[in-house]
Order: structure tokens, then sequence, then C-alpha cells
């Protein structure tokens, strides 16, 4: 025994004193890197590569930002993440939500996720420190020519560059946040290239090499264990480094690095996204966010005529269409897997994260496929279009609403018209991603609306930065499935808030979609491990009046507690005869069923619409216990005439 013991104490040593060598080692690296900087800064000019943006349109858009939102801006009164800014320029290091405060140490010993149960919140610092609000207050001064807001930028660019000091600090904790900051920082100066300070562009450059560099030496294609993670994976973070190189090495024209990022996002593609455009992540939001990464590249390629290949151009595409598809009548996307709110720009002046309309809008442009077009309105609205001089929509009656749409390798079922919406999750045919990190339990949950109303909803993602938040928000109840005895159909580990022992093996047992008319029947099997011998799962859904039937066939010889969860976003639900009335926006649903329940619950309840942000709502729970079950239980949802 005391041999184990010396030989335990003594691994523990060797571990902790190999550690403090890697990091010693890495911090030579850094002075290495920070002399091959200053050397390759020497030859650099003090104005580098332009993107020869046409600011035609931007200069004569008057309308599109107010005086308002640009007073706000300047003094940080605007919402990030469910938090204001305290001032502007803010505290780059400051979790305003914990009130705490990041170090400024060397990046390797900052650990971001070492403080899950602190509630310490590393997204707040590195949201702030994305520098997106910079575009909004660069597009306005090319508008009015305000010396104020000028100088404003200058002092915003200059404070983050003095107060967060290469590969040192929270916001140099992390590839794919150094790759969206270089990203912004970029399209500002390009924005402001002949007013901006001369000094100040020379720091700016400085700055990106730095970007540069970080991004090249910490590259995220796995996370390792010191930074917090057991294992291994690969995942969206490399793309958003990737990226943010691509867009750093165009501007100081390194043709090798670019090809080389090029060829490293096309890799990236193939093996993230399924063939059908869907993203591997189990999460509709992170898809979102990804797609973006490869919309902005196509970008790239369509100003500077970077050399892409067709089949690149074509899975982007591939992805456009399966996004577009997605896509609700009221622009937003459904909340399956985990929410961020992330996105590297500002498409439009204020960070109205919910309405993703404009990526489409962009991917049609840079795309060249008039197909891709969804706005309710001009592309124009989005700053990046009217660079590209896009002046208005293209738009055909029915080019938003695909009314039939299986996705089976993400695994999402849409039936949807301009006005409803049906979005089944099935979870996905093949798991790349073994450890699931976006996932939830939301196997075949659901989200309806009806009359451009959102009647059930998934509950979403509050925080990363709670693991008894974050595991709430993973876990069945808060998504609109059947439970059986607490029994979560992926186990949730405690103290790893990006892991998740992902199980289910979802199979569409019945599809058929004629007229308007979807019928669907699907199961996971995961409840067989409790003793279930059978669990379907049936939608029957009028996409032409929004009318939903959900019937769940349960099989047992056993006894089982369980409950049905349904999440509404309504502002009043109460119980009315023989069904429970659901009013939205002065508009009524029910919610009925004629099976008996030992009870029926209907309970306020916190809904996550996005990162940060609490909304109310209400939770309807139907609940049986202790039973030994043979049969169907069928709801039934649709308007109130």
């Amino acid at each position: 025994m005391i041999r184990i013991i010396t030989y335990a104490f003594a691994w523990r040593v060797l571990q902790k004193v190999s550690n403090q060598l890697y990091i010693k080692l890495r911090y030579l690296q850094f002075l290495d890197i920070k002399r091959r900087v200053n050397k390759i800064y020497s030859r650099i000019p003090s104005k580098s590569s332009s993107f020869n943006l046409d600011l035609s349109l931007l200069i004569n858009d008057n309308k599109s930002i107010s005086d308002e939102a640009i007073a706000k801006i300047l003094k940080g009164d605007f919402h990030l993440l469910g938090k204001n800014l305290e001032s502007m320029p803010p505290d780059w290091h400051l979790d305003g939500h914990s009130g705490k405060k990041w170090e400024i140490d060397f990046h390797e010993n900052i650990k971001p996720f070492s403080t899950i149960n602190d509630r310490w919140d590393k997204k707040i610092p590195w949201e702030k420190s994305r520098l997106q609000f910079l575009i909004p207050l660069s597009r306005k001064y090319l508008i009015n020519k305000d010396k104020k807001i000028l100088i404003a930028i200058e002092n915003i660019l200059s404070d983050w560059i003095d107060k967060n000091p290469p590969f040192y600090g929270i916001n140099w904790a992390n590839s794919m946040e150094v790759g969206v900051r270089a990203i912004n920082i970029i399209f500002c100066i390009q924005l402001l290239s002949e007013v901006l300070n001369k000094e100040l562009f020379s720091k700016i450059n400085k700055s990106l090499l730095y970007h540069l560099f970080y991004i090249e030496v910490n590259p995220e294609i796995d996370f390792k264990i010191n930074k917090g993670f057991i294992n291994t994976v690969r995942n969206n973070h490399f793309i958003f480094g990737c990226t943010g190189a691509l867009y750093v090495s165009t501007y100081f024209n390194y043709s090798n690095k670019m090809t080389k990022y090029i060829s490293l996002l096309e890799n990236e593609l193939d093996f993230q996204f399924y063939d059908d455009g869907g993203n591997f992540e189990h999460s509709i939001p992170y898809h979102y966010f990804t797609f973006e990464a490869f919309v902005m590249v196509a970008f790239l390629h369509k100003i500077k005529k970077i050399s892409i290949n067709n089949k690149f151009l074509k899975s982007i595409e591939n992805i456009a269409i399966f996004t577009k598809s997605i896509i609700k009548p009221n622009g937003s996307i459904p909340k399956f897997g985990d929410n961020d709110s992330g996105c590297i720009v500002w498409h439009y002046d204020s960070p109205n994260l919910s309405i993703k309309y404009h990526l489409l809008d962009l991917a049609a442009t840079v795309l060249d496929n008039d197909d891709l077009y969804c706005s309710t309105s001009s592309p124009s609205d989005s700053w990046l279009c009217k660079i590209l001089k896009k002046k208005k929509s293209i738009l055909d009656n029915d080019n938003l609403n695909n009314k039939d749409f299986l996705n089976k390798d993400f695994g999402i079922v849409i039936s949807k018209t301009d006005r409803n919406y049906l979005a089944i999750y099935l979870g996905p045919q093949e798991n790349r991603n073994l450890t699931a990190g976006h996932a939830h339990n939301d196997c075949m949950s659901f989200e309806l609306s009806i009359n451009n109303n959102v009647v059930f909803t998934n509950k979403g993602t509050l925080t990363y930065a709670d693991i008894n938040n974050r595991n709430k928000a993973r876990e069945s109840s808060s998504h609109n499935v059947c439970v059986i005895d607490n029994h979560e159909i992926n186990t949730l580990l405690e103290n790893q808030p990006f892991y998740l022992d992902y199980m289910v093996n979802p199979i569409i047992e019945k599809y058929e979609n004629k007229n308007g008319l979807l019928k669907i029947t699907c199961s996971h099997g995961v409840f067989n491990n409790i003793g279930i011998q059978k669990y379907d799962r049936s939608f029957n859904y009028n996409n032409n009046n929004g009318d939903c039937t959900i019937t769940d066939i349960l099989e047992s010889n056993n006894q089982n507690n369980i409950q049905w969860y349904f999440h509404t976003p309504s502002s009043d639900v109460i119980l009315q005869d023989d069904r429970i009335i659901i009013t939205i926006q002065n508009k009524k649903y029910y919610l009925r069923t004629e099976n008996s329940f030992d009870n029926i619950s209907i309970t306020s309840t916190l809904l996550w619409p996005e990162y940060g942000v609490e909304e109310k709502g209400y939770l309807i729970c139907f609940s049986l216990n202790d039973v030994i079950h043979k049969n169907s239980y069928s709801f039934k949802i649709g308007s109130v005439n």
C-alpha cells in the first residue's frame, strides 16, 4: 500500500512539474513569436492590404442607423448576452454577471472552464472583445463624418490593445475568439482606412500579426486536458480560428497562409457537416453560427477573388439550403441543442440575434443563387450586401416556405408555410462528434408555431457558467418530450458541462407528407434500458392550419412514473373545461387530451430564448404514477376558433 501511495504521489508531482515545464516552453515560444512579429512588422507599410470595399451605398445610407442607437453604443447602453456594458470602453476582463474579474496572466495559466462551479462566465469578456459594436459606429461615421464617433472608435481600439497584451489574459485564451475579433478589427479599419490615425493604424497592424500567430500556435483542433476537457474533441472552434487567420492572411497578402487556411476550412467543412448540409454538433444555433464562418469565407472570395474551388462553394451552398429550410416564418430558428447567441459580425445595426434572414441573403449574394433569398425586406438591410451593391431582394411567392423537409443525417423534420411551422428533432443518424458537446436530451422534441406565433418551444440555454443551470437546460424536462422514471436519454456528467454520453439511436419508422399533411412515427429505444418494451412517438400535422396531434405509444410490464412536458412562451395559460387555453399575442390556442392522468399541472417558468436572457413562460405537465400500461396517449394542439 505504501508503495502504491508513493507511486501515486510521484506521478502527481511529475504531472505538475511537466505542466509547469510545458507552460515555460510555451512562454519561450511566445517570446520567439514576439521576436518574429517585430521582424516582420518592420517590413509592413503603415497601411496594409485594401479589400477594395465599395462604400458608396453605406455612405448614403442615412436611415438605417439611428442617432439614438449610436448614442447607446457610445455609452455602453446595450445588451451583450443579457447584460448591459458598464461603460465604453468597457472593462475587458470583467464578467458582469458574477462581478468577478479575470486576471491578466499568460494564457496557458488561464483555464476558461475551470470556474464552472464558481459561476464565472468567460463568455462575457469574450463577447465584449469580439468588438462587433465597432461596425455600426464605423458605418455611422461614414454617413455623418462626426469626429466624436471617430475618436471613440480610435479610443476603443487603442484601449483594447493596451489592456490586452498579446497572449495574456482571458481574451487571449481561445483561438476562436481571437479569430472572430480579428475579422471585426479588419472590417473596422477597412471602413475607416482613409481617416484612422496613422500611429494607431500601425498599432493595429502589429496586433493583427499577434492574432495570426496566436491562432497558428493554438489551433484548437483539439482541447487538451489542461484546458479543462477530459478528452480531445473536434468542433467549431477550429473553424472560427481558421476563418480569422484567413482574413488576417488576406489582409497582409500572405498567399501561402491563405492557401493553407482555405485547405483547412475545406477539410473541416467535409468533416463537420453532413452531406445534407446539417452540422455535426447536435445544435441548430451552432449550425447557424458555423455556417456564418463559411459565408464570410465566400464573401472574402467575392471581394478579393481568393482562390476557392467550386466543390467548396457548392458545399457552402448546400449548407445554405439546409439553413433556409429550418428557418421559421418569423425569421428565428428552433432551439435544439445549445444556443450561445454567437455570431461573427453584426449583420444589422444592433445585436438582434433572433432574426436569421440576413445571413441567407448574404449567402445568396456571394454564391449568386437567387433561390436562397428569404428576407421579408431588402437584403440591403445587411451592410455586407450593400458593399456588394445588392439593393433588393429577389423573392418569389413561395421562396421561403419549403413545406416538406426531412433531413436524416442531421435528424430533423420540418413542415412549414408562411404562417405555420413544425420542427421535430430526432438526432443524427451518424454521430461524428462522440462527446456531443452541444447536444441536449431533446430527441423527439418539437417546436410548433401557428399563425406566426410560437406556441411550444424548447427551454433554451441560459449559461455555461453555472453547472446547475447548464444541466437544467440540457435535461429532458426542459424540452417537449415524454420522460419515464426521470430517466435521461443521455447521461449528464456533473462536472463536464460540454460532455454528454450520447446514446440515442433514432429511427424513423414511418414518414408521409402529402398535400400539407405530415405523418411521422419515430422511436429511439433508450427507454428499453429501463424495461420499456415499446415507446413510439407519432406526429399528425396539418401545415395548412397548424393543427397537430402527438401520440405516444408505450408498452411496459413494470410500474412506471411518466411525465409529458410542454413549454410555451405564453403569458397566460388556463385550464378551461376539457382543454388548456394558451394565449399568445391576443390569439388563443388549445392543448387537449382524451386520456386520464393523475395530475395536470400548469406552472410559471423561465425560458431562455438567448444566452443570458430570461423570459417568462409556462410549463404544462401531464403525469401518471406507478402504472403498468400498454396504451397510447394523444395530445391535440390547434387554434381556438
